[in-house]
């Protein structure tokens, strides 16, 4: 299953895609991208997206002046927002309005425009227009800001480009920025209604918001309309560099939920297939209790990555934990410490757990940080004094479902290993877990949050599809880049899973880290995103995949090949045909 994909505009210097809900995205002038994209949103109380829906017409288009007009109307269990937005784009000015009136009331958490910024503007000068009329200076982050930079604007300037500078301003309401690296967005944003007001808040029937955003890009040189770009997507050649292997990440997957349920021997036949280094368990350790110690069992002889989350009296629960360990028959890899109390482990917490489980921990590491999104780890500042490592977990959906941004989020996490990595003191990082969904909403006010269990929304109808699996190859290969310690991502089976639970088989995602998992080493890994190919060089030959949606071919270290769109092939000196290229 795959997304309708956005038409591209070209009209004088600007070029934009335009997505079938109405957003602006990639928004460039003169080949310079000023925008990574412009969006109407309406969320709900817990920060999910209320799509709605929406009516997009281009009511004119010529090679002076594009205009686009949008209704839509978004469903609140208790009413409704309905919206008329307007995109006028020509000469040297973008601009992009909405009208909103509720009807009934609502209970949001935001309604109004939002204004994302490229990650190539990260630590560029701006400056800045407030609300009181007063001017000041500033930089975007180049290390990810756990807090947002600036607040109370209406609008900002920056240079571009040589001779080239962009000036947006901010109309409606009072604007702030915050930095999205820290739930993997590949973007800076620009938004209304402070997080410092209380939210959700509620609208009442009749209720307006009206605001607007307005680009306008001043040149000091020529700059005319936009020349034909050759396709990117085009044929291509990749020539994969093994000249200085590395060892590959730890890799391994999670014990879901129901996962258990297979038996003992179903999951060790399934983990074995992957060939992964660890099985991740989760145990709540809470008032002398270990929950989900039980789950151990269906991963006796398997070597084990433990969770323990942390409550009130874990003494008792955590003198369980080290009794059932002491009858395991495989190693235990590593035991990350987390709280249930905090977004980040606590001074002291490690130091416990090496005491309590003293003997069993000889040969694991131990890993503080969080269970949650790098925003947490980033706010949260954990001390790692006592650790081995530091973690975070990593997943591309906190804010957008879209394809094309799904895989974007790749090029933010160069900065969030880096930014994890100073908050370590510079120790080791890893991925506690990497998923295409988050597994639980985090945000939503009074939702009792279960470390053991998933949310309903976590299931993703791609995660069988090819799609995941060029997400995941592109996100493991950014990571190996990085230099990660471990990596543990989806789950052994089921909706989140990579194998499917009636037929046992490998998922296109499964397939993908049967492959690395198999290679102790990897060379150098490639991602270009612009041409929308990832590879990465294994020991039995190279990974390969697509990640624009187009059907592709070319050719790998002499091989010609085909590509579906999305596929991932593992491509060798004796590659057959891909069967799906016909598809």
């Amino acid at each position: 299953m795959t997304q309708a994909t956005a038409e591209r505009f070209s009209v004088g210097p600007w070029e934009f895609d335009l997505t079938p809900t109405g957003d602006l995205a990639h928004v460039s002038y003169a080949g310079i991208e000023v925008a990574r994209g412009i969006q109407f949103v309406v969320r709900d109380d817990a920060w999910g997206t209320i799509v709605g829906d929406r009516d997009v017409r281009v009511t004119r288009r010529s090679d002076r002046e594009v205009v686009v007009e949008m209704r839509s109307r978004h469903d609140f269990p208790s009413g409704a927002v309905e919206a008329t937005t307007r995109i006028r784009v020509g000469g040297d000015r973008l601009r992009y309005s909405a009208d909103a009136v509720v009807d009934g009331a609502v209970e949001t958490n935001r309604v109004g425009l939002v204004v994302l910024h490229p990650l190539t503007q990260a630590g560029a000068e701006v400056d800045l227009t407030h609300a009181e009329g007063t001017r000041s200076r500033s930089r975007f982050p180049e290390h990810v800001s756990p807090h947002q930079p600036w607040s109370a604007i209406t609008g900002l300037a920056l240079d571009v480009a040589d001779g080239c500078r962009l000036h947006i301003a901010l109309e409606g309401d009072v604007f702030e920025t915050e930095d999205q690296r820290n739930w993997s967005d590949a973007s800076f944003k620009t938004y209304s209604r402070p997080l410092a007001l209380p939210y959700p808040y509620r609208l009442e029937a009749g209720e307006w918001v009206r605001q607007a955003v307005d680009l306008r890009v001043t040149c000091t040189r020529a700059t005319g309309a936009v020349d034909a770009a050759a396709d990117p997507f085009g044929p291509f050649a990749i020539r994969s560099d093994r000249s200085a292997p590395r060892p590959r990440p730890s890799l391994g997957v999670q014990l879901g939920p129901r996962d258990a349920d297979l038996g003992a021997d179903e999951v060790r036949s399934r983990v074995e297939r992957l060939g992964v280094d660890h099985v991740r368990v989760d145990v709540v350790c809470q008032n002398g209790g270990a929950r989900g110690l039980d789950q151990l069992d269906a991963c006796e002889d398997l070597p084990l990555e433990l969770a323990l989350h942390l409550g009130d009296d874990s003494d008792a629960a955590l003198r369980a934990v080290r009794e059932r360990l002491a009858r395991r028959h495989a190693a235990l890899r590593a035991v990350l410490v987390f709280s249930l109390g905090a977004p980040v482990t606590p001074s002291g917490a490690a130091v416990l757990v090496r005491r309590a489980l003293s003997d069993e921990l000889v040969g694991a590491v131990v890993i503080v940080g969080t269970d949650d999104n790098l925003a947490e780890l980033n706010r949260g500042e954990p001390d790692p004094v006592d650790a081995d490592e530091v973690t975070f977990s990593l997943t591309p959906q906190v804010h957008d479902g879209f394809e094309r941004s799904i895989i974007e989020t790749t090029e933010a996490v160069p900065a969030m290993i880096d930014t994890a990595r100073r908050l370590g003191g510079g120790r080791p990082v890893g991925i506690g877990a990497l998923t295409l969904r988050p597994r639980r909403s985090l945000y939503r006010q009074g939702h009792r949050i279960d470390r053991l269990d998933r949310d309903p929304e976590s299931v993703d109808p791609r995660q069988h599809d090819d799609f995941a699996a060029s997400w995941l190859l592109a996100t493991l290969a950014t990571l190996a880049a990085e230099d990660v310690s471990r990596v543990t991502t989806l789950e052994v089976s089921g909706p989140r899973g990579v194998t499917d639970a009636g037929t046992a088989r490998l998922t296109p995602s499964g397939e993908v880290i049967a492959a690395v998992a198999a290679s102790a080493t990897i060379g150098t890994p490639i991602l270009d995103l612009r041409a929308g190919l990832v590879a990465l060089p294994v020991e039995s030959g190279t990974l390969v995949g697509d990640l624009s949606g187009r059907a592709r071919h070319g050719e790998v270290d002499g091989v010609d090949i085909d590509l579906s769109p999305y596929a991932v092939r593992l491509v060798t000196p004796f590659s057959a045909p891909d069967p799906k290229a016909s598809s």
